[in-house]
C-alpha cells in the first residue's frame, strides 16, 4: 500500500482525475483549452524554474466539480510518485538528468491527456495499435493538438519532444477569442448576410442560442417557444427555415425526436408577428445551435485478440459445477477498453468441488492492465491455487481441517479459533507463495520481470456443516470483492477487505513481496464465518464491484448485494441448465457503465435449498 493513503483520507475537497472522469464530466471536450491550459502553463513554469515534477499522473491531479485544477495540491505532490501509476506514466523511469526528467514529465502529461480523451492510459510505444487521432473520442478536440500528443506518445527515449509552448499554441491558448455579438439587420436597407443562405429572407436576428446537447439514439425534447425571455409568444407563428438534424421534428413550439446522426447543427426559426405585435413588420428570428453527440456504445470496437500471441487466451470464458449441494457458475469477459484495441482479457477464475471432504474452492483474479503479461499472472494464480487446495483438502490435511471446522462450529472458543486460523494461515499462505513462485519461474523463462505478471487474487473455501450451517473462509490480495447475500441478520456480508484507497486504481498484487512478507501479513488477509443459511455467494473482480458499488460503504452494504442478486436471479433461473446460466451471466456482464470498461469476472454459488425472497 502506498504511504499516500493516510494523506488521502484528509485531502482537500475535490475529485482526483480518475473519479472526475468516471463521474461523466464532459467539460474537457467542451472547453479543452480553458481546462488544460492552467495545467500546461503550470508545468511549463515548473520546468522554466529548473525543476522536474516527477509525478504527473492521475493520482496527483485534483479537480473541483467545475473542472479547475488544484495546482497547490499538484505542487505538493511533486516528487512523490505512486509505485503503480509510475509503471504507466513513467515507463522509462524517472530519468537521470534534469532534461530527461522534464522530458518524462511531458510524456506523462501526454499520457494523462490520452486518459482524459479515451478513458484509459496509452499502451507503451511498442504495443500501440491505434493512434489517438484514430480514436473516435478525439474528433471533438483540435486536430493539431491531437497530432502533437500522438507525436509525444510515439517518440523514442532519445527523440526531442515538442515544447509545452507548442501544446498551448495547438490548443489556441493565448489567441484572442472573438466575443459573440448581437447582429441586428435593419429591414429597410439590409446588407447581404454571410451566415444565412441568400435564399432565406432577412429579419432582425436575435443572439444565437445553444440548446442542451442531444445524443444519437436517445429521446430528446426541448421547448423553443420561451427562448430568450419568451420571444415566441403563443399567439405568434413559428416558421422553420431549412432542415432539422435527422431524427428530429418541430411541432407546437417543441423540438423533439431521437437524433440519428452526430454533429454540430444550426437550426433557424422565424417568429412571424402576432396580431398584438404593433409595429413589427416582419417578425424576428433565432439561430439555434445543437450538438448531437455520438452514442458512446456505437464508438467502441470489438476487435479479436491475437490467438497466436504469447499467453493467448479466449476473450470470454464460462464454467459450471453440477456436483455438490450448490449450483456454482462462473463467467469472465474482456472489458471494452481491451476489446477496442484488440488486446487480451486479463481476468481469470477457477471453481472446484472436492467430494472427499466436501469442500468448494473458488477463485477469481484480476491481472493489472499496466502489466504486459498479467493475463498469465491471473491464470497461473487461479490454477496453482486450485491445484494446491485440490491436493490438500482432498487428502489427510483436508480431513483434519474438516474435523477441526466441525468441532469449532459446535463448540466455539477463542483458543480453538486461533488453532483454526493458524491452519488456514498455513494453507492460504502456502498456496499464495506457490503461485508467486510459479510466476517467478515463468518470468525467468520469458526474460521478463515479476511485475509483468501483476495480479490480484481472491480465494474462498466453502464447507457444509453437519447441522446445516456453512463454514466460509476467504483470503484476498488486491481489489475486487467476495460477499454473501441473504445471510441472517448479524452475519457478515463482505468477506474480504479490498486493498484499495482513495486514489483511483490503487491496489496491491500477489507479485509484490510485502503482501506475503510475514505470517501476520497473511493472517490479516483471512476472514472466516459460520453462516446459518444464504441465498448466494459472489466472488467478483473490480470490473463488477466498481460500477455496482461506487464506494467502500456501498460495497459493505448488504442491500446493494441483494439488489444485484434480485437482478440476476430471474435471469439465471430461467435457463435450462447451469451451463446455460453461466452463458446468461456472461451476457449480463456486458452492461454499459460510463467510465468503467475493465474486464469483468463473476463466480456465483447459489442454493435451491433456501427460499429466495425477491
Amino acid at each position: 500500500m502506498s504511504s499516500d493513503l493516510a494523506f488521502s483520507k484528509n485531502r482537500r475537497p475535490g475529485q482526483l482525475l480518475h473519479r472526475f472522469l468516471e463521474s461523466g464530466h464532459p467539460l474537457f471536450v467542451r472547453q479543452p483549452a480553458r481546462l488544460l491550459g492552467p495545467l500546461i502553463a503550470f508545468l511549463a513554469d515548473f520546468h522554466r524554474n529548473g525543476q522536474a515534477h516527477g509525478a504527473v499522473m492521475p493520482g496527483r491531479l485534483l479537480l473541483s466539480p467545475t473542472g479547475e485544477w488544484d495546482l497547490d495540491f499538484f505542487k505538493t505532490r511533486a516528487g512523490s510518485p505512486d509505485a503503480l501509476e509510475l509503471e504507466i506514466y513513467y515507463p522509462d523511469g524517472p530519468g537521470q538528468s534534469l532534461e530527461e526528467r522534464q522530458g518524462h514529465d511531458v510524456r506523462a502529461l501526454a499520457a494523462v491527456v490520452h486518459l482524459i480523451i479515451t478513458d484509459h492510459p496509452p499502451a507503451r510505444r511498442w504495443r500501440r495499435v491505434q493512434t489517438l487521432a484514430e480514436h473516435p473520442h478525439a474528433q471533438a478536440w483540435p486536430s493539431a493538438f491531437i497530432s502533437l500528443i500522438d507525436q509525444v506518445l510515439a517518440a523514442g527515449p532519445d527523440e526531442a519532444l515538442p515544447a509545452l509552448a507548442a501544446w498551448q499554441a495547438a490548443l489556441g491558448i493565448g489567441a484572442e477569442e472573438p466575443s459573440p455579438t448581437e447582429v441586428l439587420v435593419k429591414p429597410d436597407n439590409p446588407p447581404e448576410p454571410t451566415h444565412i443562405p441568400p435564399s432565406v429572407p432577412v429579419w432582425p436576428l436575435r443572439p444565437p442560442v445553444r440548446l442542451p446537447n442531444a445524443m444519437v439514439g436517445r429521446a430528446f425534447a426541448v421547448g423553443v417557444d420561451t427562448l430568450d425571455g419568451g420571444v415566441f409568444p403563443e399567439d405568434g407563428h413559428i416558421e422553420l427555415l431549412g432542415d432539422l438534424p435527422p431524427g428530429l421534428a418541430f411541432s407546437g413550439g417543441m423540438l423533439c425526436g431521437s437524433p440519428t446522426e452526430a454533429g454540430e447543427f444550426e437550426i433557424r426559426l422565424r417568429r412571424h408577428p402576432a396580431p398584438s405585435d404593433i409595429g413589427v413588420a416582419s417578425g424576428c428570428g433565432h439561430l439555434l445551435t445543437l450538438t448531437v453527440n455520438a452514442n458512446p456504445q456505437s464508438l467502441w470496437k470489438n476487435l479479436p485478440s491475437d490467438p497466436d500471441g504469447i499467453f493467448a487466451r479466449p476473450d470470454t470464458d464460462t464454467g459450471s459445477l453440477t456436483e455438490g449441494p450448490l449450483t456454482v457458475i462462473g463467467a469472465s469477459r474482456r472489458g471494452r477498453s481491451h476489446a477496442h484495441t484488440g488486446t487480451y482479457r486479463d481476468d481469470d477464475f477457477s471453481m472446484a468441488w472436492l467430494p472427499e471432504n466436501a469442500w468448494y474452492v473458488l477463485t477469481v483474479a484480476d491481472g493489472a492492465g499496466s502489466a504486459r503479461f498479467s493475463r498469465q499472472g491471473s491464470r497461473v494464480a487461479c490454477g496453482v491455487t486450485q491445484s494446491f487446495f485440490g491436493a490438500e483438502l482432498g487428502g489427510m490435511a483436508g480431513k483434519s481441517l474438516t474435523g477441526r471446522v466441525q468441532q469449532q462450529a459446535l463448540h466455539p472458543d477463542q483458543a480453538g479459533d486461533d488453532v483454526l486460523l493458524t491452519e488456514l494461515q498455513r494453507l492460504f499462505g502456502t498456496a499464495a507463495r506457490q503461485a508467486r513462485a510459479a510466476l517467478k519461474t515463468t518470468a525467468e523463462e520469458h526474460a521478463a520481470g515479476l511485475r509483468d505478471f501483476h495480479t490480484t487474487l481472491i480465494t474462498v473455501l466453502l464447507h457444509p456443516l453437519a447441522d446445516g450451517r456453512w463454514f466460509v473462509a476467504a483470503f484476498s490480495i488486491g481489489d475486487g470483492a467476495a460477499a454473501v447475500v441473504g445471510a441472517p441478520g448479524g452475519s457478515p456480508c463482505l468477506l474480504n477487505c479490498a486493498d484499495s484507497g482513495d486514489y483511483a486504481g490503487q491496489t496491491v498484487f500477489l507479485t509484490m513481496p510485502e503482501v506475503l512478507s510475514s505470517e501476520e501479513a497473511v493472517r490479516a488477509r483471512i476472514r472466516i464465518a459460520v453462516i446459518a443459511e444464504f441465498e448466494a455467494l459472489f466472488l467478483v473482480t473490480d470490473g463488477i464491484s466498481d460500477p455496482r458499488f461506487p464506494s467502500d460503504t456501498a460495497l459493505a452494504d448488504p442491500a446493494g448485494w441483494r439488489d444485484l442478486w434480485r437482478e440476476l436471479h430471474p435471469l439465471l433461473t430461467s435457463q435450462s441448465s447451469p451451463r446455460a446460466a453461466a452463458e446468461e451471466l456472461l451476457d449480463w456482464m456486458g452492461f454499459p457503465s460510463p467510465g468503467h470498461h475493465d474486464d469483468r469476472t463473476v463466480v456465483l454459488a447459489a442454493s435451491a435449498l433456501f427460499p429466495i425472497t425477491l
